[in-house]
């Protein structure tokens, strides 16, 4: 403590204001306190986040050399030969050198009209 402040604690203890005193010392201490816990706090949060950067950092590192490797499978995919798609038919009539008899090109077509009947109606 510097002499002038020595001064200030002896005018305060001459007219009775100790007390006063006391109380603004400790409830500067109980400040101290409060901010040292709150720093604590703010360390463990800025830590908490720091790993979550780095894990998010990580993740989207891992996702892009994943969509690279995608990327080189398309581009190798559409060098390949094409192949004809699923939805497409394979038989067309334009293209056959030998037509199917009408029943069994009638009985191909409606083969996908089929119907979900209950059990009873092959009961005679």
């Amino acid at each position: 403590m510097g002499e002038q402040q020595l001064i200030s604690v002896l005018n305060l203890a001459k007219h009775n204001q100790l007390e006063k005193l006391q109380w603004k010392v400790q409830y500067l201490a109980n400040e101290i306190n409060a901010l040292q816990e709150e720093r604590a706090n703010c360390t463990k949060y800025l830590t908490l986040l720091n790993m979550r950067r780095d894990e998010s950092i990580q993740s989207l590192w891992a996702l892009g050399m994943a969509l690279a490797q995608k990327r080189e499978e398309w581009a190798y995919m559409n060098q390949q030969p094409k192949m004809l798609p699923i939805n497409e038919p394979i038989y067309t009539k334009e293209d056959d050198a030998y037509p199917l008899p009408k029943h069994i090109e009638m009985r191909r077509n409606t083969s996908f009209n089929l119907r979900v009947t209950r059990r009873d109606d092959f009961i005679y």
